[in-house]
């Protein structure tokens, strides 16, 4: 996901009308989503994490990704690598995990 979707979807789960509406419910000034959707510059950690739970997104995933966009084009990879890290591990628990919750609750179990 990149910033303009951050953005976007943020908007969209608060029903913000206005990036000035967002820009507010951010604590930042009334043109940063502007200059966040056009590239000029990109949220300090602080605001990312705002973002992301207005989104409705993990803000670790949000705070991986925020440093994948400042990172220099040498260093991304590395950025690249701890993410895939990251998620290989969350579905190591879930292959571990969901067998024994499926069998808690009699086989059925619906994962959202």
């Amino acid at each position: 996901m990149d910033l303009f979707e951050y953005v976007e979807k943020a908007k969209k789960r608060s029903g913000a009308k206005s990036d000035r509406k967002l820009c507010d419910m951010l604590g930042v000034s009334n043109n940063m989503i502007t200059h966040y959707k056009n590239k000029n510059t990109l949220p300090n950690d602080e605001t990312m994490i705002k973002l992301a739970a207005i989104a409705g997104v993990d803000p670790t995933q949000a705070l991986l990704d925020l440093n994948v966009w400042r990172a220099p084009e040498n260093v991304k990879p590395h950025y690249m690598k701890i993410m895939s890290h990251v998620s290989a591990a969350a579905l190591s628990v879930m292959i571990a995990v969901v067998p024994s919750l499926c069998s808690m609750f009699g086989g059925i179990l619906y994962i959202m």
